[in-house]
């Protein structure tokens, strides 16, 4: 080898000595720099021709491992998810309480239980019945207050579905920003650690797959498919939260009801929300419209079922002394046509609880029937002119009187059941059924109406059936007594759209009903809505399943406002034959001054069994109403400490990823500092090859 390559060997080392050295110190002064990838210079042996003359950096590369990183990035999805969903799975713990808690819904029907049963102890008791009064307003409020928070939660979870698209908009536009300089050539290593920190951050929003083209550039797609970012970047359209949530409230609805905001791509009208997966954002969607829906549905139902079991108890009973009004909560036109088998006793009570006057009517069993009209003259026929059956202009029944002192209390012949009724609503064909006739009517309800407007749900279907049902249903009004009819065969979506603005809907809608959709999951089902008063009766040929609905009935929950302000009017006795001249010889009705059957009536109905619908991941079953809150509250804990342990393991593997990463990545600082006294010790060599050749150029040129 000649002194010439020689020397020009041993320069090029050091130029290459010179920019390892460089990068080993880069290395160093980054260990600590968040997302900085440790960067290896990769030497090459330099030749001219067959002859070695050196050394170069070919090359400086970050030491990365693609397939840890979208490992990571999925497991990074994954974690975010489950945080979301934890974070809110804890918060509906803390509203619904835990099962070994004093306060919770479950122990609340307990006490109200026992309430009723303390007055049946004490039916005299004034500070008794206050107490009662005050417990279930308690109660009730305590259901108000839980239907309240789910909203507030599904509110925030709203507003955060707004933030979190701001967010992927952001990451989405710097990454399009960093596209352009890699496209472009640039080549600062640091460009392409902060893309890979930023396509982190994007998964952990939104579901995401990535993969790099030959010029540098990132595509970025959802994982339903829709391409956000390649050589252009489409951003989400700005979502707007909405301001005021309520159980009406749904993603989807239709209708009238305004329903949450769609999200889609700026630059395609489709509405995406169902297809978005993976990340913070899928579990907020699945939050806000199904997993808070399905726990509202469950305190609802529940409520609804609360109401309907005391009401229907209460109802048979009277308070002493006796009220001098009863008004029904619920609403008929008067020519109702009514049928029962049996007889009802309508009677006006002195102070004492005994009858003054009393009318027994006859019923008319199937198939024949009466109306509600000629039942209230029968009754009206029997009693004092002071005392009367009415039927108002908003269609509510009252019984009343105007005898100073005196009350008014009415009761099924066939105790201790009540009179099975079956009605056509005025202008309807399908018979409907009732157990009681003050049940019936509302007259004299303990908790008051669950709503004005009363509602009808179908059953869930999944959203594109097949084959299609058919939704076949007949509505009512009152006062006018009218009917409409519609049918027509489609998915719950068509039947939705069919019945706000198509010509199959015309007649129902001219009725006054609207229809959203409502969901439980994947599945769909059609929820209706019209004047107060409207029933809705399935027709032989539904296949949708319609049926009342107890759609806000958590936070409509209250006490009847004339007993919460004034207690003694709660029910605790019943009317009953009576001997009213103490001669061993019945001879009219009565309400003992002891008599508490009543009160033990609510008792035991908070206790008894009836069928739930199954809704918000519990299944179907019979159970009583503390049983129910009981099981409500348990899967809530349940699903909770699930989430908790799910979200531990998730970090785990999250902390084994990135521990892997890092063993790749990550600068070790003594094996770069080794790294640095072996460059120096090269380098020093290097320079002793240079010295030393430059010694013999010296001799040389003496020698000459």
């Amino acid at each position: 080898m000649s002194l010439n390559v020689a020397l020009n060997s041993a320069t090029m080392g050091l130029r290459a000595l010179t920019e390892a050295l460089a990068n080993t110190s880069n290395n160093i002064n980054n260990a600590n720099t968040p997302g900085y990838s440790r960067r290896v210079a990769n030497l090459q042996t330099s030749t001219a021709g067959n002859v070695t003359n050196g050394a170069l950096v070919k090359s400086i590369t970050r030491q990365v491992d693609a397939n840890l990183q979208r490992q990571s990035n999925l497991a990074a999805a994954s974690l975010a998810n489950l945080e979301v969903l934890k974070r809110y799975g804890d918060e509906v713990v803390a509203l619904f309480g835990r099962p070994a808690d004093g306060g919770t819904l479950a122990r609340q029907i307990t006490q109200l239980s026992r309430a009723f049963e303390d007055l049946a102890s004490a039916p005299q008791s004034g500070p008794v019945q206050t107490a009662l009064v005050q417990n279930a307003g308690q109660f009730a409020r305590s259901f108000q207050s839980t239907a309240a928070g789910i909203q507030d939660m599904r509110q925030e979870v709203d507003t955060e579905i707004g933030r979190t698209i701001a967010a992927v908009n952001e990451k989405l536009g710097r990454l399009h920003e960093l596209n352009a300089q890699l496209s472009n050539g640039a080549t600062d290593l640091t460009l392409r650690d902060g893309r890979d920190r930023l396509v982190g951050e994007l998964s952990a929003l939104i579901g995401i797959k990535t993969f790099e083209r030959s010029t540098g550039e990132l595509v970025v797609t959802s994982d339903s498919g829709a391409v956000l970012l390649d050589k252009s970047v489409r951003l989400f359209e700005e979502y707007v939260p909405r301001p005021n949530v309520s159980e009406q409230t749904e993603y989807g609805a239709g209708g009238t009801i305004s329903g949450f905001d769609d999200i889609r791509l700026a630059d395609d009208p489709t509405d995406i929300t169902r297809f978005i997966r993976g990340g913070r954002l899928e579990a907020l969607i699945r939050l806000r419209d199904d997993v808070l829906p399905g726990a509202q549905r469950q305190i609802d139902q529940l409520a609804g079922a609360v109401a309907e079991q005391v009401n229907q108890a209460h109802n048979r009973g009277t308070s002493l002394p006796a009220p001098p009004s009863l008004t029904g909560s619920q609403r008929f036109a008067g020519a109702t046509a009514v049928s029962f088998a049996g007889d009802l006793t309508v009677a006006l009570l002195g102070p004492d609880g005994q009858a003054v006057a009393s009318v027994t009517v006859a019923g008319t069993p199937l198939p024949g029937s009466t109306t509600l009209s000629a039942l209230l003259a029968s009754i009206n026929a029997g009693l004092p002119a002071d005392t009367t059956a009415t039927l108002g202009a908003d269609g509510r029944v009252t019984l009343a009187t105007t005898r100073a002192g005196h009350g008014v209390a009415l009761v099924d012949r066939t105790l201790p059941d009540e009179l099975d009724i079956t009605y056509v609503p005025a202008g309807g064909t399908r018979p409907q059924s009732a157990k009681g006739f003050s049940s019936l009517l509302g007259l004299n309800d303990f908790f008051g109406p669950i709503e004005a407007s009363p509602k009808y749900t179908s059953g869930l279907l999944a959203a594109s059936p097949s084959p299609l049902p058919t939704a076949a249903f007949e509505v009512t009004t009152v006062p006018a007594g009218a009917a409409a009819a519609f049918t027509m065969a489609g998915t719950p979506q068509d039947i939705v759209a069919a019945i706000n603005t198509g010509a199959a809907g015309a007649a129902v809608r001219a009725a006054g009903v609207t229809a959203r959709l409502y969901r439980d999951g994947d599945r769909v089902g059609v929820h209706l809505e019209g004047p107060p008063g409207f029933r809705v009766a399935a027709l032989a040929a539904d296949g949708y399943g319609f049926a009342p609905a107890s759609n806000g009935a958590a936070r409509a929950l209250a006490v009847r406002s004339d007993i919460a302000g004034d207690p003694i009017r709660v029910a605790r006795g019943q009317l009953r034959p009576a001997d009213l001249n103490n001669d061993g010889t019945v001879d009219g009705f009565g309400v003992g001054q002891t008599d508490t059957a009543a009160a033990q009536g609510v008792a035991a109905a908070l206790l008894a069994r009836r069928n739930f619908a199954a809704g918000g991941g519990l299944a179907g079953a019979s159970l009583s109403v503390g049983d129910y809150a009981a099981s409500i509250i348990d899967r809530a804990a349940r699903e909770a400490d699930r989430l908790d342990q799910a979200h531990t393991f998730q970090e785990d593997v999250v902390n084994e990823i990135g521990g892997r990463i890092g063993a790749i990545s990550d600068v070790d600082l003594d094996a770069e500092l080794a790294q640095l006294v072996t460059l120096q010790n090269s380098y020093a060599a290097t320079a002793r090859v240079i010295s030393t050749v430059n010694a013999l150029f010296d001799a040389l040129e003496r020698a000459v």
